[in-house]
């Protein structure tokens, strides 16, 4: 019922890409233990009672088993909570520790594939802009920069949610406040 649960969230959810970032290895690895940074998202991972759960630890878990048996030995994952998304990506930036997956929401950009290495992509990524309800709809980008005026906008530091509503601001010459959400 979990599992189905998690399904349905994303089918419903059309809000972000995610993939695994992954700095691994071609190969035997040089060490049986992998550094798993992650920062919660949930449905894809976060705590519950303790204990972490979503659909990419239960991929993850399953791909250490894949490893076990493909190379025949043990394989410990140590799971190293972030504080925010910024963090999971520059610690994979940062550290060329081959032995290092990166689990959080994360849009495939050139400049980050210059960074890091992607795994495939299993989740179509939309850009979505959500706002209190008394706002009206804006259809145009001169509706929107009559509405938004004097707003304050929430997004993710470092993400493409960030670019994108610096793109708007400049397109629109709109004023509202950028604040990040880390």
């Amino acid at each position: 019922m979990q599992r189905a649960k998690h399904f349905i969230r994303i089918i419903t959810s059309t809000f972000l890409l995610t993939v695994w970032a992954i700095q691994i290895f071609a190969a035997l690895p040089k060490s049986n233990t992998i550094t798993i940074y992650w920062n919660e998202s949930e449905p894809f991972i976060y705590r519950e009672n303790g204990e972490l759960k979503g659909i990419e630890y239960d991929i993850l878990i399953l791909f250490k088993q894949h490893l076990e048996n493909k190379y025949k030995t043990d394989f410990k994952f140590v799971f190293e909570e972030q504080k925010s998304f910024a963090n999971v990506f520059d610690a994979l930036a940062k550290n060329k520790n081959e032995n290092l997956i990166g689990v959080d929401a994360l849009a495939v950009t050139k400049d980050r594939k210059r960074q890091i290495k992607f795994s495939e992509s299993y989740f179509a990524n939309a850009t979505i802009m959500i706002s209190n309800a008394d706002l009206p709809l804006a259809k145009t980008n001169r509706e929107f920069a009559q509405y938004f005026a004097n707003k304050t906008a929430i997004t993710i530091q470092k993400s493409t949610y960030e670019k994108d509503l610096q793109l708007i601001q400049k397109k629109t010459k709109n004023k509202f406040q950028n604040s990040l959400y880390t």
